[in-house]
């Protein structure tokens, strides 16, 4: 499975959005992130954009943006569409922030 992520700035609410930075739990314990130490992250959201190879009954490249939750938008293309998979998830990382409607219009469906 060939499986590429990033996180990506977001100003719409994903019914829970990533922070980058702040308090983590581990092991019971509050630690601060490692990221946090800078503060140029703190208070912004983020989405998680990722490109999977789905195998099994689908056998196609996912491009995938989701919350920390239960909200996302995905696009699918078949097995012979890797190169554009991964254009589309190439633009996605060069945008400025990650939006709804701009995915939508990029052909992605809520999910």
């Amino acid at each position: 499975m060939i499986h590429r992520s990033f996180f990506k700035k977001t100003r719409d609410d994903w019914c829970g959005n990533f922070k980058i930075g702040g308090d983590c739990y581990r092991d019971g314990a509050v630690v601060r992130d490692l990221l946090a130490a800078d503060g140029r992250h703190m208070g912004e959201n983020y989405v998680h954009v990722s490109l999977l190879e789905m195998r099994g009954g689908d056998n196609t490249w996912r491009v995938c943006v989701w919350g920390n939750d239960d909200t996302g938008m995905e696009k699918d293309f078949p097995l012979e569409g890797l190169a554009e998979a991964l254009n589309l998830f190439k633009s996605i990382a060069i945008m400025n922030d990650v939006t709804m409607a701009a995915l939508r219009g990029l052909g992605f469906v809520r999910t």
